[in-house]
């Protein structure tokens, strides 16, 4: 009996753990392009700003930006990306500012 009561145990305690990641990464198609970093997802009929993981791009007034929107659009525009929370930064949090979403790009 009590062999039988270990294997459930196991599994239980993995769909546990594994359910706040499921509950904050999700997939989208990307139908626009912000700036070099900053792209719009659609999900569930509705657009969210996602910032692309690990990039940093040119700010729209400086030097650079135009290209670095151009080709941040011809890598990503129209293409699947995973999209989840990041660690943001408690700073922002503090300001009531938003958790900063992040977008991975399956290779």
């Amino acid at each position: 009996m009590a062999r039988v009561k270990v294997p459930i145990l196991y599994l239980a305690l993995a769909l546990l753990l594994s359910f706040p990641c499921l509950a904050w990464a999700w997939s989208g198609m990307v139908f626009g392009v912000s700036d070099g970093d900053t792209i719009k997802v659609m999900r569930a009929h509705k657009e969210v700003k996602v910032r692309l993981y690990g990039i940093d791009c040119p700010e729209r007034s400086q030097a650079f930006s135009k290209k670095a929107k151009q080709f941040s659009s011809g890598m990503v525009f129209g293409k699947i990306v995973e999209v989840s929370q990041d660690g943001s930064n408690p700073a922002e949090l503090a300001k009531g500012w938003l958790p900063r979403l992040s977008a991975f790009l399956p290779c």
